[in-house]
C-alpha cells in the first residue's frame, strides 16, 4: 500500500512511519533505535514566509533530535510549551545556505512543534525532520 504525505504527530507503531514514497526501511531502522520521527516538512518556503508544524506530545521523549536542509539562510526554531498554546522557550538555530544542520535540544516541556523562518529569497528545497530520542 503506497501512502500519501508527510506523518505528523507521533506514530503508535513503526508501521505508521512513512512518507511520500511509502514505507521507509531507514525510518522504520530509527524508530526501533528509539527515535520517534514527530514532524517533517519538504515544502520549500518563499521569500521571508514561515512554517508552523502543529503542537506534539514531546513528554515520552528526553531529546529532540533532528536535520535541516535548504538553499537559502534561515532560522529554525525549536519551540516548547507547558499547554500546546502558549510557547515560552525556544531554541534557534541559524539554517546556513545549501549547508545542513543537525540539532538536538533537551526536552524542558510537555509540548513542542518546529518552526522555521525563511531569509527574504525563495527556497526551492526545503528538507526539515524534527525526532524524539527516549534516552
Amino acid at each position: 500500500m503506497t501512502r500519501q504525505g508527510i506523518f505528523l504527530g507521533r506514530p503508535s507503531s513503526t508501521e505508521e512511519i512513512w512518507n511520500g514514497n511509502g514505507a521507509n526501511a531507514a525510518l522504520m531502522a530509527l524508530a526501533s533505535a528509539g527515535l520517534t520521527l514527530l514532524d517533517s516538512t519538504l515544502v520549500a518556503l518563499g521569500g521571508s514566509a514561515t512554517y508552523t508544524g502543529a503542537a506534539v506530545d514531546s513528554s515520552p521523549y528526553s531529546r529532540l533530535v533532528g536535520i535541516v536542509f535548504a538553499d537559502r539562510a534561515g532560522t529554525l526554531n525549536v519551540d516548547q510549551s507547558q499547554d500546546g498554546v502558549n510557547w515560552d522557550y525556544t531554541s534557534p538555530f541559524s539554517i546556513a545556505i545549501s549547508s545542513g544542520l543537525a540539532f538536538s535540544v533537551e526536552v524542558v516541556a510537555p509540548f513542542v512543534r518546529m518552526r522555521i523562518v525563511n531569509g527574504t529569497v525563495a527556497q526551492a528545497i526545503l528538507r526539515a525532520y524534527l525526532r524524539g530520542r527516549v534516552i
